[in-house]
């Protein structure tokens, strides 16, 4: 304990008020866009098995008060991501249906947005990127989930609401199809597009 210098200190007075609490301030799509990554380093994602099933996930979700959450597979490695609208969507209920299941015994990997689906940048690009630049690869990719890798791991994710919530602007993504039989489900069905 000899290497360390004890702080000066002043007495308590009877009454101090408290700092107010300052309002988040909102960032501005020209800001560095390391200011909307959820940073993995920093902090372990939320995160289920493929086999949870959606109450669970749900009741995780809610419970952390997050709007999407990683999914592992066996080995403990990411393989989707699934967003808190996607619980309950047109999707979900098409889909228990379909399987004549329980829209609650559904697994999250029915829902969840694989990996190899979402774009994949460097931390390296993140850092020179600003968060417009950002959203414009969301939108030029039709996701709202973009994964951050260094070193061949995944260091983080950018999502579109995360980007919404702290800029307060709206981003606009429209959601691409993945193969014929997706183009032919979404004229059959289209009011499942949101």
């Amino acid at each position: 304990m000899s290497h360390y210098t004890s702080l000066s200190w002043a007495a308590m007075p009877a009454q101090l008020p408290l700092a107010k609490l300052n309002a988040r301030t909102k960032l501005s799509w020209n800001e560095p866009a390391r200011m909307v990554l959820d940073n993995f380093s920093d902090q372990d994602p939320l995160h289920v098995h493929t086999s949870t099933k959606l109450k669970h996930a749900d009741a995780i979700m809610d419970g952390a008060g997050a709007r999407y959450i990683c999914v592992f597979d066996h080995q403990q490695r990411l393989t989707g991501v699934l967003a808190l609208r996607d619980l309950h969507g047109r999707q979900a209920v098409r889909l228990a249906k379909e399987l004549s299941i329980a829209h609650d015994d559904l697994s999250v990997d029915y829902l969840m947005k694989p990996i190899s689906q979402l774009p994949l940048i460097t931390y390296q690009q993140l850092e020179r990127a600003r968060i417009g630049d950002v959203v414009a690869t969301l939108q030029k990719s039709g996701q709202d989930f973009l994964l951050v890798q260094e070193e061949g791991q995944i260091v983080g994710l950018v999502s579109s609401l995360n980007i919404v919530e702290r800029t307060g602007e709206s981003v606009q993504v429209r959601h691409h199809v993945e193969s014929f039989v997706d183009i032919l489900h979404a004229i059959k069905h289209s009011d499942d597009i949101e």
